[in-house]
């Protein structure tokens, strides 16, 4: 089985666990659920791996237990459970179930469910702190602030933020933790993007420590970014600009393969953007916005001599001219 078709049982997988732990279940869904099951080998083994991780979330923490099966925020319980046991899958693919911290890890997971602050697909948010911090929220993120004194801690549960702190300020450093760590800034401006793996940090201005849940530390300067997870950081490359231009709606590309664009636009449209693979290693350069996709589209289309056109509503196809 190739990788996207895993992927996709896997999806189906967890959209069952969803339905079949959901209050309102029907016997026509445990019916359709058997069919399912019984289509291939496949789909029993991806169930079996839904369901050793969802045994974790039986034995969670009451408080966290709470956050994941109450509808947080006009989520239903349905999709609040299907998000989790997609969270809880990324989790074990990346081999966290059998770690020492994988309460930590699961934690965030569960609490991203209720944050504070959660932006849809394709929404952006303006925080701006009575510390003078500001913050902007990106697509389809999850992020808590407690305030600590004249200070906060940022806990960013999923997704991606950028900060921005005034240099002259003598307030106290503002503390930054992810589910792999803990990063300690002062005066800068940076990104900090959460996923299952690891934790992207991108620094523009200042400087930035890094301590994952480990304790392994490093310092990341302006014009540098890193990844870490939770036992070590990677080496530290040059900072990417297309990191924070998001905040002001654009998506910078230098040179990216036409794959690659597309799945970093597809962060921020609710729908289906879909590309001819032979179009895969199509380059690109140029800003797109990321609030009009069909406009960002079209540009592309004329950019690359491609053919883009609308399958039904929110799934669209690249395919050539």
């Amino acid at each position: 089985m190739n990788k996207e078709h895993e992927h996709h049982v896997l999806a189906s997988a967890c959209e069952w666990y969803a339905i079949l732990n959901d209050e309102s279940v029907s016997e026509k869904d445990k019916n359709d659920w058997h069919h399912w099951l019984n289509q291939s080998p496949k789909h029993g083994q991806a169930w079996q791996r839904v369901e050793q991780a969802g045994r974790h979330l039986s034995g969670l923490d009451p408080t966290l237990a709470r956050a994941a099966l109450n509808a947080p925020k006009g989520m239903g319980r349905r999709a609040a459970l299907k998000k989790l046991s997609v969270g809880l899958l990324g989790l074990f693919g990346a081999g966290y179930l059998a770690q020492s911290h994988f309460a930590k890890q699961l934690s965030f997971q569960v609490l991203a469910l209720s944050a504070e602050y959660q932006t849809k697909i394709g929404e952006r948010r303006h925080i701006e702190m009575a510390t003078t911090d500001q913050i902007w929220v990106n697509t389809g993120s999850s992020l808590d602030i407690n305030p600590n004194g004249h200070s906060h801690t940022l806990y960013l549960r999923n997704g991606e933020i950028f900060v921005k702190r005034d240099h002259t300020s003598q307030q106290p450093p503002l503390l930054i933790d992810s589910a792999h760590g803990r990063m300690t800034a002062r005066g800068t401006r940076f990104t900090v993007r959460s996923q299952f793996q690891d934790t992207l940090l991108t620094v523009f201005d200042g400087t930035v420590e890094i301590e994952t849940l480990d304790g392994q530390k490093q310092q990341i300067q302006k014009g540098q970014q890193a990844r870490f997870n939770a036992k070590t950081i990677g080496p530290r490359q040059a900072a990417e600009k297309f990191r924070a231009t998001w905040v002001n709606g654009i998506l910078l590309v230098d040179n990216w393969r036409l794959d690659e664009f597309i799945q970093e636009l597809g962060r921020y449209y609710d729908g289906e953007i879909n590309l001819d693979p032979t179009l895969s290693k199509r380059r690109l350069v140029g800003s797109f916005s990321i609030e009009d996709i069909p406009q960002t589209l079209r540009a592309i289309q004329n950019t690359l001599n491609v053919r883009v056109y609308q399958r039904h509503e929110q799934n669209w196809f690249i395919g050539s001219a």
